[in-house]
């Protein structure tokens, strides 16, 4: 079952049409709350992603990109972005479904998503991967703007919308706990930031 708050009243319903739902999706992501463990571990920090259409109409460009420590002898320590590319494809007859594959050394890789909550007012969404036998199961609180967003699903609630969303998925049992992604600004930890040596990769920098 599907969960969602749709707020813009004129326009038409991304889970009703594969086009609106491409339409929302495109652009800029920054991962908010997280089960996925690689992003709350502190070794990825203040992930963001990107989807891009191109020419065919169901296929999305997409890149995941995270920062990493690539020197901590410095003062601020030296950091990385380590990227991830790929295609999403999304299912004709299921507007808020995907398929996503690998790029390059990783396009023998596949993965099923859904959306599970949109609220494209708000800048607010909610996505859930299936389990594969290189990944686990998971699901993310993306946010287009962190600094327009609460501290969290006691003040937000759009976020406390995808929040319920996600809880309410069948596979929810069987995933890691849904926390803040390391170093962004819900994270209760310290954690490292300083100067990207390769930000020209592409993206939106620190949060």
């Amino acid at each position: 079952t599907v969960s969602v708050l749709y707020c813009e009243m004129a326009a038409t319903n991304p889970f009703d049409d594969c086009a609106a739902m491409r339409k929302a999706m495109e652009g800029d992501w920054h991962i908010a709350f997280t089960t996925l463990k690689m992003y709350r571990d502190g070794k990825k920090l203040r992930p963001w992603c990107r989807y891009t259409q191109t020419p065919s109409e169901y296929v999305m460009a997409d890149r995941t990109c995270a920062e990493e420590v690539s020197d901590a002898s410095k003062h601020p320590p030296i950091m990385k972005l380590s990227s991830m590319e790929g295609t999403t494809t999304q299912k004709p007859e299921a507007p808020s479904k995907f398929l996503w594959r690998g790029s390059g050394w990783l396009k023998w890789i596949t993965m099923d998503f859904r959306v599970v909550y949109m609220n494209e007012s708000e800048g607010v969404a909610a996505t859930c991967f299936e389990k594969t036998f290189h990944s686990e199961a998971g699901c993310e609180i993306i946010v287009r703007d962190p600094a327009a967003r609460g501290t969290g699903e006691a003040d937000d609630a759009a976020m406390r919308e995808a929040a319920k969303a996600i809880r309410a998925q069948p596979d929810f049992g069987i995933m890691g706990p849904l926390e803040p992604a390391a170093g962004t600004r819900w994270d209760p930890v310290e954690r490292p930031r300083g100067p990207l040596t390769n930000h020209g990769l592409g993206g939106s920098g620190h949060l």
